[in-house]
């Protein structure tokens, strides 16, 4: 928006969701959020670098070289082989803080943009820790979380595609928000090639 003449092309990578002006929830209730968060790192989790992978897994709807480089970049490693995050907590607040403040203006954006919609199917694509042995309290409230989340997100990705002329979207089934750039690579790159910034 600031420097139009720099920027050949935009892609959203499944990144459009405006906390600080959602899409209209679908729902009245609200969702018990402590309900379905995952669980906390356990410090059995944090002994090793191999243990806290092991826990990572958990939470992961698949596992892959990006993730676990990712994972080990995130931690430090003590002098006694322990692990823990190496961005301070209260950065890491400020950052979740500011995070969920900010609401773009997307009338700056000149460029064609391409909107990447990762679409969950499951609740394994959505919350990968809640499985058919969990309890029926949270497997319920999972299922009833993946509906409301699918429309809000649906809308709200409409949303920016509709205040980006000339934009397209398009939206991958069955994606999980962590790693739909993994597992659907292939469809992603055409997507981005077939675009009209790159011929």
């Amino acid at each position: 928006g600031s420097h139009p003449q720099r920027v050949r092309g935009v892609v959203y990578l499944d990144t459009t969701f405006d906390y600080a002006t959602p899409a209209p929830w679908p729902i009245d209730k609200d969702i018990d959020e402590e309900l379905l968060a995952p669980p906390a790192p356990t410090p059995a989790d944090m002994v090793s670098m191999a243990a806290s992978i092991a826990y990572a897994r958990l939470l992961q709807k698949r596992w892959w070289p990006a993730t676990e480089a990712y994972w080990r970049d995130s931690l430090a490693v003590l002098p006694d082989g322990s692990v823990r995050p190496n961005t301070p907590d209260d950065v890491a607040a400020s950052m979740d803080l500011l995070a969920h403040a900010f609401s773009p203006d997307y009338r700056a954006v000149l460029a064609p943009a391409l909107v990447v919609h990762a679409d969950p199917g499951s609740v394994r694509d959505m919350l990968p820790w809640v499985t058919p042995h969990s309890a029926p309290a949270v497997v319920a409230e999972a299922s009833r979380y993946l509906r409301a989340y699918r429309q809000a997100h649906a809308a709200d990705c409409a949303r920016i595609a509709h205040a980006l002329p000339g934009s397209t979207l398009l939206t991958i089934a069955n994606a999980s928000h962590s790693d739909f750039l993994m597992e659907y690579e292939s469809t992603v790159a055409a997507a981005i090639e077939a675009m009209r910034w790159a011929k």
